[in-house]
């Protein structure tokens, strides 16, 4: 029992701390939370697996594999310079990707504007959050283009061009990034 209100506590200090009115209803929300926060934290942690599993971040070792594979097909070890330009080209556009998904499934913060006390605190956050995804969308487009010309230019070159555009491809969809395929060679 000790340890089952232990963990309800933090719940119920942190909505009284952001708890904007002090009425009836707020003082049963913060005891409800209290008494029922495991059924809090289940909905918590099944909303942040279906954000990530929508950002693609259910397969990141896979992700790191085919970028690796990527780098080794290309290239045999002795253009270093080549090597870390194509491992930090690949590595941009699949942060980039992952983070333009997450962007368009969390919910914006609006932490930071109640803090000061701004007068309408959600719609400063979605107005923040509409701009930080344009921001890392515009920042994406032009990294998959990098991506693009450099594999296609890779795969021009190499003896390996077939498997490098498989592999490419492979990685655009492991990522959700439907519109690069047009763009590969081959």
């Amino acid at each position: 029992m000790i340890i089952y209100l232990a963990f309800g506590t933090p719940l119920a200090v942190y909505n009284a701390a952001w708890s904007r009115r002090w009425s009836q209803v707020s003082f049963a929300a913060i005891f409800v939370n209290f008494v029922l926060w495991p059924y809090r934290m289940a909905d918590h942690a099944v909303r942040r697996l279906a954000a990530g599993d929508a950002a693609g971040q259910k397969h990141p070792s896979e992700i790191d594999r085919i970028c690796a594979e990527i780098v080794s097909m290309a290239f045999d070890g002795d253009n270093a310079s080549a090597v870390l330009e194509l491992r930090e080209c690949t590595a941009r556009y699949a942060g980039l990707t992952l983070a333009m998904h997450q962007s368009e499934t969390t919910r914006p913060n609006t932490e930071l504007f109640a803090i000061v006390n701004h007068s309408k605190p959600r719609l400063a956050a979605c107005i923040l959050a509409r701009r930080n995804r344009t921001l890392i969308r515009s920042h994406q487009t032009y990294a998959r283009d990098e991506f693009l010309e450099m594999i296609g230019s890779i795969a021009a070159t190499s003896d390996n061009g077939d498997a490098i555009t498989a592999h490419a491809a492979t990685l655009m969809d492991l990522l959700g990034d439907n519109t690069t395929g047009k763009g590969l060679p081959y």
